[in-house]
């Protein structure tokens, strides 16, 4: 059974230090997205395919928009065009966007 544990702000880096170690080791060749730790959710578990670590893409938006002072538009559109329109191999991060969130 699976359930969903909210994790309050301040262990927020520690979780994320555990996931990327988790995935590290599952899978060494992992790639993951530079300068947007603060959106790592974790990582896929599949058997038909790699792991692959998993960012919130929402927060990938407010990370560009409040870290490097983009408007919300410009920020969608370089994620969109530098981020989700690279390929960068099977070890490639995914980004999710989560029902409710805007776009």
């Amino acid at each position: 059974m699976s359930r969903i544990v909210r994790v309050n702000a301040d262990a927020k880096p520690r979780c994320i230090e555990i996931g990327r170690e988790a995935l590290s080791e599952i899978n060494p060749g992992a790639l993951l997205a530079d300068g947007l730790e603060d959106a790592f959710v974790g990582y896929t578990l599949n058997t038909h395919h790699a792991h692959v670590a998993v960012y919130d893409y929402g927060a990938c938006v407010e990370i560009l928009v409040g870290r490097d002072g983009m408007s919300h538009e410009d920020a969608v559109e370089f994620l969109d065009f530098n981020t989700l329109g690279a390929y960068v191999g099977e070890n490639g991060p995914l980004f999710v966007s989560f029902l409710g969130d805007p776009e």
